[in-house]
């Protein structure tokens, strides 16, 4: 356990595991805020951003491997990604999260979770279109389930419905994913009533190389 004190606008990058509880002031963290008295986990192997909202006291618990550093915010995108993504309708949405691969849809999804379940909204349907992940459901699986809760990553939501695709690619089987895809929306908003769909893709955006 350490006790680390983080003015206004300054930035921590947490490697986990590691849990964090906010003793006083505000962290900002993947679009939600945490007061006093709340608390989140960074898993392991992931590594996420903060920012102090206000002067603000944590306690920190690291594992093995974790860590958390101090960094300067000038080239973080928190801000950018966070006004970007304020201006999407939320509500009756169904939004997809697409990019090549390693640019940070794992993140705006995450983001964007957060955005509806602070509104209020029952941000079902998050949707993991991408079988060669096991965030949601099992590699070679398309995955859906339902926020209701703040999260760090989609790791943390539960499965409620999977639909085998056979391969961990989708290059030869797009159209079967697409498909699968379209089906747990349909179930997710006649089965559970959600009030947005946010999908998060595989990366796969352009044709193969020559």
């Amino acid at each position: 356990m350490e006790i680390q004190s983080v003015g206004p606008n300054e930035f921590l990058s947490i490697d986990g595991p590691a849990s964090v509880r906010i003793i006083d002031g505000k962290l900002y963290v993947l679009g939600a805020e945490y007061g006093p008295g709340s608390s989140f986990t960074v898993m392991r192997g992931r590594r996420i951003i903060v920012k102090s909202l206000s002067e603000s006291k944590i306690d920190i618990v690291l594992g093995p491997e974790g860590k958390m550093e101090k960094i300067d915010g000038t080239n973080e995108v928190i801000d950018a990604w966070d006004r970007e993504l304020s201006t999407i309708q939320l509500r009756n949405s169904i939004i997809v999260v697409l990019g090549a691969m390693d640019v940070g849809k794992t993140t705006v999804t995450a983001m964007l979770v957060n955005k509806g379940v602070k509104e209020g909204l029952k941000v079902g349907g998050v949707i993991d279109g991408d079988p060669g992940q096991n965030d949601i459901g099992p590699p070679t699986t398309i995955s859906a389930s339902i926020a209701t809760n703040f999260i760090t990553h989609l790791t943390q939501l539960r499965n409620l419905r999977s639909i085998f695709v056979k391969t961990t690619s989708i290059e030869y089987v797009w159209d079967y994913v697409l498909n699968s895809i379209s089906k747990l929306i349909n179930e997710l908003k006649l089965n559970y009533s959600v009030d947005t769909v946010v999908i998060n893709t595989d990366g796969w955006v352009s044709e193969p190389a020559p």
